[in-house]
Parts: structure tokens; C-alpha cells; sequence
């Protein structure tokens, strides 16, 4: 019975571990990083990594935002041309959309938002279980038998 009520204690601080911890996104812009429009990233080459707690929000969004628990890609035209952007996702406090935010002189193709540490990447050649599932997975095994 001891046994049990650890497991089940180690098992809720590790799923309340995964779930408060920050979502972490690709950051680039293929009008600055050629890679970052690729469709697929080469192994060791990716664009850079953030950390999206760490990222100020948009100006536009002002004290309005709420912190990101989704990353982005965008597709947009402006008169450069056709851009990849890929971010962290941010959203007004109150607002659950998957609308992406543009700017004065872009027009948006394509939007896309995800949920998952760099889910934003061109191409998920496989899907992530998380630690929390796995470990209650395992954990149910363990305490049904």
C-alpha cells in the first residue's frame, strides 16, 4: 500500500512537472535563414531553438497577451516575396483562436499552430508520447496486476 501511494504521488509531480513547464519553438524567418523555408530540416542544421516564456510578446499584443502554449509557421507574401516564419504562437488573454498575427505589409497564405516542444519543424517523422502518459500507462500496468 506504500508502495502505491508513492508511485501515484511520483507520478502526479511528474505530469504536473510536463504540464507547467514552457513550450519551447523553431524561430526563424526564411527571408533571413534560407533553412527555415526547407521542408525538411537536415539533422544538426535546424533553425534556432527558444524557449517561448523567455520571448517577449508582439507589440501589437501589448499587456494583452498570454504566455504561448503553442508554436507556429506561417506562410506569408509581402514584396520580398513569399516568407516562412516560424515562432512561438501568441494569444490574447481571452481568445483561444489558432489565428496568426501579420503585419501592415504582409498577406498571410497559410497558418498553422501546434502543440508540442518544436512541433513547428516542416515535417514530425514520428509522434511523441510524453512522459506523463507513459509513465501512468506503466504505472496502471504496475497497480492493476
Amino acid at each position: 500500500m506504500l508502495l502505491k501511494n508513492f508511485m501515484i504521488g511520483i507520478i502526479l509531480a511528474v505530469c504536473l512537472i510536463e504540464c507547467c513547464k514552457a513550450i519551447q519553438c523553431y524561430k526563424c524567418q526564411s527571408d533571413q535563414n534560407p533553412l527555415c523555408g526547407e521542408d525538411n530540416f537536415s539533422k544538426g542544421k535546424n533553425p534556432k531553438m527558444i524557449d517561448c516564456l523567455k520571448q517577449a510578446p508582439p507589440s501589437s499584443l501589448g499587456s494583452n497577451a498570454k504566455a504561448p502554449t503553442k508554436c507556429s509557421k506561417i506562410v506569408f507574401k509581402d514584396n520580398i516575396g513569399t516568407i516562412v516564419k516560424r515562432d512561438c504562437h501568441w494569444e490574447r488573454i481571452g481568445d483561444s483562436s489558432t489565428t496568426c498575427l501579420g503585419h501592415e505589409n504582409m498577406r498571410i497564405e497559410k497558418c498553422e499552430t501546434c502543440t508540442g516542444d518544436l512541433c513547428n519543424s516542416a515535417s514530425q517523422p514520428f509522434i511523441m508520447i510524453g512522459l506523463p502518459t507513459t509513465l501512468l500507462l506503466a504505472a496502471a500496468k504496475i497497480l492493476l496486476h
